[in-house]
């Protein structure tokens, strides 16, 4: 996804309250990736219709999420070898199994392509019978292993009675409890009537020393040969662990399969949990050429701001029977809030994700591009209008699929004559390519009428209102006249037919407290062109 549309379009607003629980789903949610499959993308929709209805269930869910939450990243399923790989993928079998009957029991198994295959692999990782996820060799693992850890047992009892029996004689003949003690600290004068062949000494300052017990030899003959044991025990859980490992490589594409499913599964219940906090809606997909329908869409940032800030928000309802559409507006009357919130939905969809509109309805597009500013642009060597045609030189030149273009106040930078004259250029280009649809804002009025661009303007804004708000305001609080204007923005589109253009922004000049002289000289201009040009 390009960055500008992107950041445009404010969708990271949306995008970062997708939280998927497992490191599958999170990996995949990173990419960010505009499908362009209509089939895919109904698949996804699915998807999050079968979760919407596993939510409704709350048990069910919490289960859901807790398994999720349980999934480890599997080691490269071709490498498995230690006992730290197996237990990872005991872990995710275990906890893949689990939501395989949650989900089967459901009827969503197959909507998933969850379905569970593994109880005799799940068993041989099971090797201490536990059903758990922990993961160790158990005795019954091989006879062997039976064997040596027997021995063990029995060498450790026997070197517990010989240490027993040499500590109880120190303790008899010289009164040293070395009970739960490696070590004591005793006087000078009383280490002195110790034998060499009982104790160790060690100085610890001037008038004591450190004393340990002196072992018999069979002690360490039982402990060199509890060495050997240890070695033939290592030995046979290395054979074990090889068994196991072959077994579980042996199934590696079943494994690459849940990791699929799982995926998917996190994914839909991450859009379904997102989609009911926020309202969202499934998108109709529509064949290339159809009207692209919007009924209550939402700009979620704005909304939410508007929220905090209490002032009312509109939500967008328009219909675009052409494949270009050219809207006007002055500054200040939301052509930009348009073009963000089709952006936003557009891309929300082509994510595999629901909207956040009443209904929206549109056609998949290959690619999404954007030519304006979007207020993080670093200097790339090139003025603003350069970089503005070198974005729109590399637009219109894919040859392949079907392109939105979206362009937000197009050459503002150059003077109005020629910026005028490139746009008009450009929708003569557009009216007659099936490559690319477009949603152009401008303030340029004027432009020529083509067959395949309908013009729309913003209603602008609700001037009673506003002159009615400010009127009980300070002349001088410029924040409350900056609000009030907002609030007395409606956002909405008209269709623009032969009618006079409305001319907001001198009104919003005056009403910012720009000098009147300037403001009167600009009224008359205005006036005078509109006669010029009548």
């Amino acid at each position: 996804m390009p960055t500008a549309v992107w950041q445009f379009a404010e969708v990271e607003a949306v995008y970062q309250r997708l939280r998927p629980l497992t490191p599958y789903g999170r990996r995949e949610a990173e990419r960010r990736e505009i499908l362009t499959d209509p089939s895919e993308l109904g698949r996804r929709y699915d998807r999050l219709d079968a979760m919407t209805d596993l939510l409704a269930d709350a048990e069910s869910a919490d289960r859901i999420r807790y398994h999720l939450g349980r999934i480890p990243l599997l080691p490269p399923v071709a490498q498995v070898a230690t006992g730290a790989d197996l237990f990872r993928v005991k872990k995710f079998l275990v906890n893949c199994k689990a939501l395989a009957e949650l989900i089967g029991r459901q009827g969503g198994a197959g909507q998933f392509g969850l379905a569970w295959q593994s109880d005799e692999l799940l068993k041989a990782l099971d090797t201490s019978d536990s059903g758990q996820e922990t993961f160790f060799l158990a005795d019954r693992c091989s006879e062997e292993l039976v064997s040596v850890r027997t021995e063990i047992r029995q060498i450790d009892s026997s070197l517990r009675a010989v240490r027993a029996a040499a500590l109880d004689a120190l303790k008899t003949r010289h009164g040293l409890d070395f009970s739960q003690r490696d070590f004591l600290v005793i006087d000078n004068g009383r280490a002195g009537r110790l034998a060499a062949d009982e104790v160790y000494l060690e100085p610890f300052d001037s008038g004591h020393v450190i004393v340990r017990p002196v072992l018999p030899r069979k002690h360490f003959e039982m402990l060199t040969a509890r060495e050997a044991l240890l070695d033939r025990e290592r030995r046979a859980e290395q054979g074990i662990l090889a068994e196991l490992a072959s077994a579980v490589r042996e199934r590696e594409g079943v494994l690459h399969g849940y990791v699929k499913a799982i995926q998917s599964l996190d994914l839909a219940l991450a859009g379904a949990e997102l989609a009911r906090s926020l309202g969202m809606t499934r998108p109709e997909l529509r064949g290339p050429g159809e009207a692209i329908e919007i009924v209550g869409g939402l700009l979620v940032p704005l909304e939410e701001e508007c929220g905090r800030q209490q002032i009312e928000y509109r939500p967008l309802t328009a219909g675009f029977d052409t494949p270009h559409v050219l809207l006007h507006g002055s500054n200040m009357t939301g052509k930009s809030v348009v073009l963000k919130t089709v952006c936003s939905l557009q891309i929300l969809a082509q994510l595999g994700l629901f909207v956040p509109a009443r209904r929206y309805r549109t056609m998949v597009f290959d690619r999404v591009s954007f030519i304006g500013t979007t207020g993080t642009e670093e200097a790339r060597g090139l003025s603003s209008f350069g970089q503005e045609i070198v974005d729109l030189r590399n637009a219109l030149g894919h040859r392949d699929g079907v392109s939105l273009l979206v362009m937000d106040e197009f050459a503002r930078t150059t003077n109005s004559q020629e910026a005028a004259a490139l746009i008009a250029g450009l929708l003569s280009f557009l009216n007659s390519t099936d490559r690319i649809y477009s949603l152009l804002a401008t303030h340029y009025a004027g432009l020529p009428r083509f067959d395949r661009v309908r013009p729309w303007r913003m209603k602008g804004i609700d001037w009673a209102r506003l002159r009615g708000e400010v009127g009980s305001q300070p002349a001088g609080d410029l924040a409350a006249r900056v609000r009030a204007i907002n609030r007395c923005v409606p956002y909405e589109m008209v269709p623009a037919g032969d009618e006079q253009v409305v001319h907001d922004a001198v009104s919003i000049a005056a009403m910012l407290g720009l000098d009147e002289a300037i403001v009167e000289f600009a009224r008359r201009q205005v006036l005078a062109d509109s006669s010029e040009a009548g």
